[in-house]
Parts: C-alpha cells; structure tokens; sequence
C-alpha cells in the first residue's frame, strides 16, 4: 500500500527511501484497499461470497495495530497484523 500511494520503497538493509513510481502513477489508499479486498474476490468469481464485510459473506479480515487509512504513508510499511480471522474464526494472534 505504501509503495502504491507514496511511490517510494524502503531498502530493508539500508532503510533508505528510493523513487518507484512517477506522480502521475499514484494511487489513493482507498484503491489499494479495494484493490485487495473486493477487486481480488472479483478475480476468482468470489465477489459473492468474500471481499467485504456484510451479511452473509465469510469473515475474512485482519486486524491491525494501526489505521492505515490515517497514519503517515512513510508508517504504513511498520503495520503489524494483530490477528487474522478466516470464515469467522481467528487463526493467527499476534504474540504480545
């Protein structure tokens, strides 16, 4: 999400920021999420059943210990999953 929305990537030895995209190549938060979540279920024909959150679909989400929709994009990259759930049921929690 990072890399789309800022076009900058962080080395992950030297943690320097390097260019990877032009301006005009950017996109919102709001499209990568989609992106990843609607627009991925839609691929394999899983729009249905999987990709948002409503009555009726499998619970697939993570949880995560920052808004990504709110931090500084340079942060997004420093996210950590806190717990991941699929069809409802918790499979992945995050050691404190």
């Amino acid at each position: 999400m990072e890399i789309a929305v800022g076009g900058r990537m962080v080395d992950s030895v030297t943690g320097e920021l390097s260019d990877v995209f032009e301006t005009e190549e950017l996109v919102t938060r709001e499209q990568v999420f989609q992106a990843l979540t609607i627009n991925g279920a839609w691929q394999f024909g899983l729009e249905m059943e999987r990709g948002s959150i409503m009555v009726g679909k499998w619970a697939d989400f993570v949880l995560t210990d920052q808004d990504v929709f709110q931090c500084p994009v340079t942060d997004i990259h420093k996210t950590k999953v806190v717990s991941t759930w699929v069809e409802g049921e918790k499979v992945y929690q995050a050691m404190k």
